[in-house]
């Protein structure tokens, strides 16, 4: 008994959690960074581009800025983890350099959002969206709307997409203490429509940012929960039914990312080859990605072989090889494959 609990106090919290999955979105906790470590801070495009693992950002018609990360555990900032409700230690830093010109009703404001897989998720359903904000630098960000849609994919012939904006009030004020805002949604059926063949139908879900704004707005503890149809339609903040933040643990949200993003690592291969002949290493992803991902190579070493490829990939795995120019000793090193196949 006293070994089984030695082995207990030894488990880190911020690792592994009792799970209720509760909450749909994915790295809610914004502590999911593949591939953009070395990058940060990203800039913002007026192209909607992925900011974080699971998180894509817009920064609005005229507008510009970045998105970095703050990591309360590795921070002389780490007094923020009294306001946080779980384990996470992380938020995304959305700086907002040049204001847009946008408007809520074309839609073109800086938002955030995350693209929730299969448009049916939470179809006929009330829920409540949340998010942990505050405003550490420029003027009080007043959030003028939820963005919401339904979007059927593409290939054959889908339904249009059904905007589910929600117009809000939410005034997060010039250094105040992080506070949890939140929204009732109600997500219409999806009877009737039509969905695409190609897999990518989604409902994306996230916050609109307002125009005329320029400043620092640091994302914490996204939210989004299934409430009771009779629960508060405040738009000031209070709307819903929140519930205090899940924080699943690192482990369990990698888990879940894994079916859309990921990077491997090789090892450095050496053959005597015949030339035309192919030198490779097969990669096999358990569990299996959502879709065919695309595979990007990142520095890449070959010696008497052509430039790497890859082929045969599918969301079960991955081929990665080159072929030999000559006869003789080949060698191939990959630092990083990515394997791609977010919405």
């Amino acid at each position: 008994m006293s070994q089984a609990v030695n082995l207990a106090r030894l488990s880190d919290v911020n690792e592994n959690l009792p799970l209720s999955n509760r909450n749909f979105f994915i790295d809610g906790a914004f502590d999911s960074w593949y591939g953009a470590a070395s990058a940060l801070p990203i800039a913002l495009t007026t192209t909607a581009q992925y900011v974080s693992t699971m998180w894509v950002g817009y920064s609005g018609a005229g507008g510009a800025g970045n998105v970095n990360y703050w990591a309360g555990m590795n921070t002389a900032a780490s007094n923020w983890l009294q306001y946080l409700d779980g384990g996470a230690t992380y938020c995304m830093i959305w700086n907002q350099t040049t204001a847009s010109t946008g408007t809520l009703a074309a839609r073109n404001l800086p938002y955030f959002a995350q693209r929730l897989q299969q448009v049916a998720k939470l179809a006929s359903k009330t829920v409540t969206v949340s998010f942990k904000l505050q405003c550490s630098a420029g003027s009080d960000c007043v959030i003028p709307g939820l963005l919401a849609h339904q979007n059927f994919g593409t290939g054959g012939s889908p339904s249009a997409a059904v905007i589910l904006d929600k117009a809000v009030n939410w005034r997060v004020k010039l250094g105040d203490i992080p506070r949890r805002f939140s929204v009732r949604l109600d997500v219409p059926s999806v009877a009737g429509k039509t969905i695409g063949t190609n897999g990518n139908d989604l409902l994306q879900i996230g916050l609109w940012l307002p125009a005329g704004w320029t400043g620092t707005l640091n994302v914490m503890e996204a939210q989004i929960e299934i409430s009771s149809p009779n629960c508060s339609d405040d738009l000031n903040g209070n709307g819903g039914a929140p519930t205090a933040f899940e924080f699943r643990g690192r482990n369990e949200e990698a888990l879940r990312i894994l079916p859309y993003y990921r990077q491997v690592q090789s090892t450095v291969m050496q053959h005597s080859s015949i030339a035309g002949a192919n030198l490779g290493c097969q990669y096999v992803l358990s569990p299996p990605m959502r879709w065919t991902p695309a595979v990007s190579l990142a520095r890449t070493y070959t010696s008497n072989c052509a430039a790497t490829s890859s082929h045969s990939t599918s969301a079960a795995g991955t081929f990665v090889y080159c072929t030999a120019t000559a006869a003789g000793q080949v060698t191939q090193f990959n630092d990083t494959v990515t394997l791609d196949a977010r919405l």
